[in-house]
């Protein structure tokens, strides 16, 4: 994602996890390793998100092995992302809501779309 589609990912990211009220909420950066990850009591403020560090090579099979190595009860999942994986993890029985950001116009899932969990689109 560019620094344009990464600024809206991050405030519609923040916006989600305070809609949701979650007791814990990780935020993992991942490409194809995790870059960062960081914890919060309660909500989050775009303020305190973490700083990109990384770009490219995505790959979210990496954040969802974190997530089940780290953080075993976890109970949702966003995933906010242009969604250009090559590859799906596996359906954990967790609900996941995939939030694409279109790096293009049309806003085409390229890639194709999850076998699982929901998706929309961030415009």
């Amino acid at each position: 994602m560019n620094d344009e589609m990464y600024s809206k990912a991050a405030s519609e990211c923040a916006h989600l996890i305070n809609s949701a009220e979650p007791a814990v909420t990780h935020v993992v950066e991942f490409t194809s390793q995790i870059v960062s990850s960081a914890s919060y009591d309660g909500g989050i403020e775009i303020d305190n998100m973490p700083e990109r560090q990384a770009w490219g090579g995505t790959d979210v099979r990496i954040a969802f092995d974190w997530l089940s190595q780290n953080a075993p009860d976890t109970t949702g999942i966003i995933v906010i992302s242009d969604m250009e994986f090559f590859k799906w993890p596996d359906d954990t029985g967790i609900p996941v809501l995939w939030a694409k950001v279109p790096p293009r116009e049309d806003n085409s899932w390229y890639f194709g779309k999850p076998a699982f969990g929901k998706t929309i689109t961030i415009r």
